[in-house]
């Protein structure tokens, strides 16, 4: 019996089981099995979602041809660098502020947060602002709109060594409901560091997870702790002068950036950490038990790194909040870790940054679990899956320079006279789509030991007119925008 006696309906229905890829193979058999999928709303809209690097959205009103359109017309928008709109608005220059997951929040006053919610046209998705006043002092803040997350770090009464980080709803500020009875995270800080109410935060949430890093000038000692929010319970704690940033690798897999570390001289380093194994102690980075280390590259013999910092957003399992009605969101499985060196070369800094695909360091460490080996992993060993890109400053510690496979340079860069917006994406199948003059695939700036397999395709776009002229902006990005930060106090931001 023919195939193609087989009812259209029944064909289609046995497709919607086969992976992309499958698809693919079967549209490439003759023209009636390609007839098939290429008929088919469903089944191209599978295919476009593999292509684009994206996942399908919650159950809702769009129908699948709408949110085919939709995607189609959203990745026609970042591959054009097209600005759908622009807009503008004052940032105090005393405000805290926060970029992630479509939301940027700032504070007003000393208790007071104001959200927005940015848009996107081609995903249909609608600007909104909202403010919540709460009971505690703000010292920093970090959110998580999918799980209607408000982590607040209350700000340190000079002589107390208790520190208070408060979980609340995102919506309304209220305790949230999933927290601890008292809806407080406590930790104590050294009795002789009583007298410092200056510290600096880098606060990330991952899931059933809650990191902070208490960041100090490099000579003194940092603090990361990470609890599970929803109990309580401290899972990880780190005292170390070295560390800088941190990141979540993975939902149980924490990574810590160190800038020097005993694995090689002055060799700048990063730690995986497993939260199933609890590390309250508050040991060093390196006697705190960690699956492995990886060792980065030196600009030059006898040039330690004097600060590392790490961009890595969203967190691994990360989904935009349900009530948006997204037809479709960033796939998880491809995350860019983004690195950025900076060395003293007196008088100036000089900086390198190193993109790397998080599936690289899962991968070794899942090899690493299963087969046993070495725990230090020299750079020549992994390096196979990095992009070191050519220097352009270096960043502030809050830098919100990528987005799922997407880094935007974080200075605008001059062609003829013009300032442009540089943005790469790393992305397998959206870089295999791309022509060929738009890929870049050499990579190699000035380090010999450095030889990469982790091609990326470049856009560039001219800033918006209203910005051309606007002197030290800080360019950001998310999952529909770029943001532009202006020092000076402003913030505008031009939706895709």
């Amino acid at each position: 019996m023919s195939l193609f006696r087989l009812p259209a309906e029944l064909i289609s229905n046995i497709l919607e089981y086969l992976d992309c890829k499958s698809l693919l193979a079967w549209r490439e058999v003759c023209r009636g099995f390609k007839a098939s999928v290429d008929t088919s709303s469903l089944l191209r809209y599978q295919i476009a979602l593999y292509a684009s690097g994206m996942q399908d959205g919650p159950p809702g009103p769009i129908a699948v041809a709408d949110r085919l359109a939709k995607l189609e017309a959203y990745d026609e928008a970042w591959r054009n660098l097209e600005w759908k709109a622009h807009a503008e608005s004052a940032l105090p220059s005393t405000s805290l502020w926060e970029l992630y997951g479509g939301i940027w929040a700032r504070s007003k006053g000393r208790k007071t947060l104001v959200f927005r919610q940015l848009p996107s046209r081609t995903r249909g998705v609608e600007e909104r602002q909202w403010e919540v006043a709460t009971d505690v002092v703000l010292r920093d803040f970090g959110l998580d709109s999918c799980q209607d997350l408000l982590v607040l770090v209350e700000k340190l009464q000079s002589g107390t060594n208790l520190c208070s980080v408060h979980l609340r709803t995102l919506s309304s500020g209220a305790r949230h409901p999933l927290a601890p009875k008292s809806g407080i995270l406590e930790y104590e800080r050294p009795i002789e560091d009583t007298a410092r109410t200056d510290w600096s935060y880098s606060i990330r949430v991952s899931g059933d997870y809650v990191g902070i890093l208490f960041l100090n000038d490099p000579a003194a000692l940092c603090e990361l702790f990470v609890w599970e929010w929803k109990t309580g319970v401290l899972r990880l704690k780190i005292v170390e002068p070295q560390m800088r940033s941190f990141t979540f690798l993975e939902v149980f897999y924490v990574l810590v950036g160190a800038i020097e570390s005993n694995t090689g001289p002055g060799f700048p380093s990063l730690f995986a950490y497993d939260l199933h194994e609890l590390s309250t102690q508050g040991l060093g980075i390196e006697d705190t038990p960690s699956v492995c280390s990886f060792q980065l590259p030196l600009a030059a013999p006898n040039r330690p790194a004097w600060e590392l910092l790490m961009s890595c957003d969203p967190a691994p399992n990360w989904f935009p909040n349900p009530e948006l009605g997204t037809p479709f969101y960033t796939g998880e499985d491809d995350r860019l870790i983004v690195l950025n060196l900076q060395f003293l070369v007196a008088p100036v800094i000089r900086s390198h940054t190193i993109v790397i695909h998080s599936r690289v360091l899962s991968t070794v460490i899942a090899t690493l679990r299963r087969d046993g080996g070495e725990k230090v992993i020299p750079w020549e060993a992994w390096q196979h899956g990095c992009q070191l890109l050519p220097e352009h400053g270096h960043w502030s510690t809050w830098s919100c320079s990528t987005f799922g496979m997407r880094y935007v340079c974080p200075k605008p860069i001059q062609r003829g006279g013009v300032r442009m917006v540089r943005v790469r994406d790393f992305h397998p199948t959206r870089v295999n789509r791309a022509e060929e003059a738009a890929r870049d695939e050499a990579g190699i700036y000035g380090l010999p030991q450095f030889q990469h397999v982790l091609p990326s395709v470049i856009k560039e776009v001219p800033l918006p007119d209203q910005l051309q002229n606007s002197a030290r902006l800080q360019l950001m990005i998310s999952e529909d925008n770029i943001v532009a930060l202006e020092v000076s106090g402003s913030l505008a931001q031009s939706a895709l």
